[in-house]
């Protein structure tokens, strides 16, 4: 199975990817409306398309064949904590960059009608996808390291982003890197609980 890695680096990269299309589409909204030329709309888009065609490329060599060792469906909500910080800010900035880009349209004395379409159907494929990822989560272990996502969208936490592990009664709480995308994994004690807790002794020591 194919995984990316999942680091603090890779995790702004994706974000990054994201701001720059948002400015790609802003700058295409921008010269229908009459604010700039289609010189400088297709300057502006060229120059935002060739980094994001970088960190793409970064990106999908960001990736390893993982031999998960074991790897289960696990309920997302309650096995993973995301780390506050790349939940709001991400959130933030993109709800700016959309403010940002209906305020251009709207000014412009253009309809919003059809921005309004365009934003709809990426949120209704948006959600679609984010549904698909919740039903099938998944958490496993490897040589490598820890295993999480979809088998669409698997990442691997390797080892050194442990912090702590704190083995409870009734479950496992993993601690990760203060600056990690993911604060917490929490195993509950069921199916391959036991056989987990001893892999997981195993690889740290």
């Amino acid at each position: 199975m194919i995984f990316q890695y999942l680091t603090f680096q890779a995790n702004l990269k994706q974000h990054l990817m994201m701001v720059l299309v948002f400015l790609i589409f802003i700058t295409y909204g921008l010269y229908s409306s009459s604010w700039i030329s289609i010189y400088l709309m297709l300057s502006g888009i060229v120059l935002f398309s060739i980094p994001v065609y970088f960190l793409m490329k970064t990106q999908l060599n960001n990736r390893v064949v993982v031999q998960p060792q074991l790897f289960w469906k696990e309920n997302k909500l309650k096995a993973m904590q995301q780390n506050i910080y790349w939940q709001i800010t991400p959130f933030l900035i993109y709800s700016l960059l959309t403010i940002l880009h209906f305020g251009i349209v709207y000014f412009s004395g253009a309809s919003i009608k059809g921005l309004a379409y365009d934003y709809g159907l990426g949120g209704l494929f948006a959600i679609g996808f984010s549904y698909y990822q919740f039903k099938n989560w998944m958490i496993g272990i490897s040589d490598e390291g820890l295993l999480i996502g979809s088998k669409l969208d698997g990442k691997l936490i390797t080892w050194n982003n442990v912090e702590s592990v704190n083995y409870l009664t009734d479950k496992i709480e993993i601690q990760l890197d203060s600056k990690f995308p993911i604060s917490k994994l929490t195993i509950s004690n069921e199916a391959y609980s036991h056989d987990f807790k001893k892999l997981l002794q195993y690889k740290l020591g």
